[in-house]
C-alpha cells in the first residue's frame, strides 16, 4: 500500500527520481519489521493461547516452523499437558537434534541456537515415548 501511495505522490507528480529511494526504503523497513516481529514466535504464542482456552495445541505445525520458533516453544511447554509437552518436545528433537544438515541447507545462528537449547532443556522422561496412534 505504501509503494502505491508513494508512486502516486512521486511519479504521478513528475518526481520520478524520488520513487526508487522510497520504494527501496519501504522494502528495507518491511524486512526489518518482519525480523523484529518474529512471525514464527507469534504463531507459537497464538497456538499456546488457544491451547489454554480449550483448543488443541498443534504440535505438528509448531514442529514444522523454523528454528526461530524453538525458544518460544520451549517457553510455552511448561503450560501444556504432559502428553502434549512430550509430543512437542519429541517432534522438535527429531527435527533439530542429531540430524545432519542436508546438502542444500545453510548453517545459521538460529539453527545452532535451536539445537543447543533443545540439547540442554529437553526432558529425558519424554525421550523414546511413542505419542499417538
Amino acid at each position: 500500500a505504501f509503494v502505491y501511495a508513494w508512486f502516486a505522490a512521486s511519479v504521478l507528480r513528475g518526481r520520478r527520481g524520488r520513487f526508487t529511494a522510497g520504494a527501496l526504503g519501504s522494502a528495507l523497513a518491511t524486512l526489518v519489521l518482519l525480523n523484529l516481529a518474529g512471525p514464527d514466535e507469534v504463531i507459537v504464542r497464538t497456538n499456546a493461547w488457544r491451547a489454554r482456552h480449550g483448543q488443541a495445541f498443534d504440535t505438528a505445525h509448531i514442529a514444522s516452523l523454523g528454528a526461530g520458533a524453538v525458544p518460544a516453544v520451549l517457553a510455552v511447554l511448561p503450560d501444556l499437558s504432559p502428553r502434549v509437552r512430550c509430543d512437542a518436545e519429541r517432534r522438535l528433537l527429531e527435527r533439530w537434534v542429531g540430524v545432519p544438515l542436508h546438502r542444500n541447507d545453510v548453517w545459521t545462528i538460529e539453527r545452532w541456537r535451536a539445537r543447543s537449547l533443545l540439547e540442554r532443556q529437553s526432558t529425558p522422561a519424554c525421550w523414546g515415548q511413542r505419542i499417538g496412534p
